[in-house]
């Protein structure tokens, strides 16, 4: 994201630094979309106008999120502040308005902790509640789980246990991993370590 691949040397003009605050603020979506898809003449820009439509606006969407990685691993919080920020923000202003005037889009309707609602906006790609159904998924599975383990019994413990993660976490796995790394990783040992428990007190029975 930088744009200091082995490949940017000698590029004119020089690739965009997606993490370069002052630029990335006041581009909108819509805008990193379109130069996606028209590529930039003159430069090494050049046209993805073979991307689909919605390839092209998950790229546009990702980089638009790059800057906020450093604070993407604020996983559970970041998810309330974009439900909350939903109530006021749509998707197309999402898609359509730069950092700049999303925050005071926000600072209209907000008092506080604007900074954290633009930045889930732009890291829990807007429009999609697939991901948070998922994960409502795995809750209710792991929940199941303990209520069998906690009974003894352990073989739909396991199987609860197993559900959480192939219908809940896998399917979210790939964003989760874009966005917030070090959760995502964290979420894996755990459910992983879950498990192993689960199978160790069946195995013991």
């Amino acid at each position: 994201g930088l744009g200091d691949g082995r490949l940017a040397a000698g590029l004119k003009p020089a690739p965009t630094n997606f993490l370069n605050a002052n630029l990335m603020q006041e581009i909108s979506p819509f805008q990193a979309y379109n130069t996606i898809k028209l590529g930039v003449e003159g430069t090494a820009m050049q046209s993805f106008a073979t991307l689909s439509d919605k390839e092209i606006w998950d790229l546009a969407f990702y980089i638009k999120s790059l800057r906020f990685t450093t604070q993407a691993d604020q996983y559970t919080e970041l998810q309330q502040k974009f439900d909350l920020a939903n109530n006021t923000v749509n998707l197309e202003e999402v898609a359509t308005l730069s950092d700049v005037e999303l925050l005071k889009s926000l600072r209209n309707d907000y008092s506080a902790d604007t900074e954290l609602l633009l930045t889930a906006l732009r890291t829990q790609f807007p429009g999609d509640n697939a991901q948070k159904y998922s994960l409502d998924k795995a809750r209710n599975y792991l929940k199941s789980a303990l209520q069998n383990y906690t009974s003894g019994r352990y073989s739909p413990a396991r199987e609860d246990a197993l559900a959480a993660y192939l219908e809940g976490i896998e399917p979210s796995e790939a964003r989760l991993k874009a966005n917030a790394p070090a959760f995502t990783a964290s979420l894996e040992q755990q459910m992983f370590e879950i498990r192993e428990i689960i199978e160790n007190k069946g195995d013991k029975a």
